[in-house]
């Protein structure tokens, strides 16, 4: 049987919408698109392969649907695009080279390729953890509050401080007693 020339219009309005993302699993999302919303539906992602991204979308979120035959049961979500609800991080910045991530609780990640600048804010925890070693070449790592290590710290130069305090004692400024001249030592620091 010949598909109507209205049901023909539907299936060709349906191959590409439009939708706002009502609900979210892993993989799939709903979307109301018009009055409908669809089943559950696989959305794109950056990598798929040996190497995967996770970035599910948001509840809200506006998405372009892609509807195979124009049926919405077959619809893959292609990707999200930006509305006015979520507009893109620093719409009237117009750098070509910055990539700006901004997450809900207020952290940002941004690389700039043109200057070589990794900033990441606004995050309250950060956890680097390798099985063999972590590498910093640079001329030079600044903290600048305090430092804790776990164990061992190991310098091939000088360590300067203005003050040292290593075992309780004040290494910048401790006394010995007992102190003889000649080639005797001294007793324990004070």
């Amino acid at each position: 049987m010949q598909p109507t020339p209205t049901e023909l219009q539907r299936l060709i309005d349906n191959l590409i919408r439009i939708g706002t993302v009502t609900a979210v699993r892993s993989g799939e999302c709903r979307v109301k698109t018009g009055d409908l919303i669809t089943n559950w539906r696989p959305y794109a992602t950056a990598r798929a392969g040996r190497n995967c991204t996770r970035h599910r979308l948001s509840i809200g979120e506006q998405v372009l649907m892609l509807s195979v035959s124009g049926d919405l049961r077959n619809a893959y979500i292609v990707g999200p695009i930006h509305c006015d609800a979520f507009p893109e991080p620093l719409a009237g910045d117009d750098n070509p080279d910055l990539d700006r991530t901004e997450y809900s609780d207020g952290a940002v990640i941004e690389y700039n390729p043109a200057t070589g600048a990794l900033n990441a804010s606004g995050i309250k925890r950060a956890t680097l953890s390798a099985s063999v070693t972590v590498k910093l070449i640079t001329p030079l790592v600044e903290c600048t509050q305090a430092l804790k290590v776990g164990s061992t710290i190991e310098a091939g130069g000088k360590i300067t401080a203005p003050s040292a305090k290593i075992g309780g004692i004040e290494v910048t400024t401790h006394k010995h007693g007992n102190v003889s001249t000649g080639s005797g030592t001294s007793g324990g620091p004070q």
